[in-house]
Formats: C-alpha cells, structure tokens, sequence
C-alpha cells in the first residue's frame, strides 16, 4: 500500500497534513474525500511512537536525577510529540481504522 492511497478505493487521496492528524489505527482517523471511509496511520507508526516516547520519557528522567535542568525536559516532551508527527506524515503506509462504531459507515455526500 502506498503512503498516501486510501485503503477503500485505492486511490491517492489522503494529504500529507490529513495523514500527519489521522491517528492510530484504534482512532476515528481522517476521511477519504473521495469514498467517505475513515483511514488511519498503520500499526508500524504506532510503535513507532511508542519507541520514540519511552525513550524521551527516559530521557526526562535522566534529566531529573542529574539535574540537567528544565530545558532538557522540555525539549524531550516536545521531540515525544514533534517527531512522531513528522515521521507519520511521509514515512509509513495508510489502513482502515478498526473502531466499529466508523468502520462501515461512509460520510454523507461523499462515494457511492
């Protein structure tokens, strides 16, 4: 699947910035402009993420224990947030998103 294809209809339409916002596969996720189905970020992203955040969770605690100061935490709370949006933006493919309550359901005015 390429990085910017919808999974429902196959095409090239979900952007970079709706990819960036779209979520886990477990959220809501963003719509398709073209069919109306919800598409989230790939389950690779996610641990992604979850790599990323333990280690600047890490980091805040080193930062603490050695008193290397405020600026150190603050800078791994931010990078937790910065990079995996980033990184979710070009780097990993598209899926469904596996909530029930959207996963069937296409939004008025859009597809078939």
């Amino acid at each position: 699947m390429k990085k910017f294809e919808c999974p429902h209809c196959h095409k090239n339409t979900i952007t970079a910035l709706k990819k960036a916002f779209a979520g886990g596969p477990a959220s809501k996720g963003t719509v398709c402009p073209e069919c109306g189905g919800h598409v989230t970020n790939d389950s690779k992203s996610l641990g992604f993420k979850t790599v990323v955040k333990s280690v600047c969770l890490l980091v805040i605690i080193a930062a603490v224990y050695f008193d290397l100061g405020i600026w150190y935490c603050l800078g791994a709370f931010a990078f937790s947030f910065v990079l995996p949006w980033a990184v979710n933006m070009f780097c990993f493919g598209t899926a469904k998103t596996l909530r029930n309550d959207v996963q069937n359901k296409k939004v008025p005015g859009r597809g078939e």
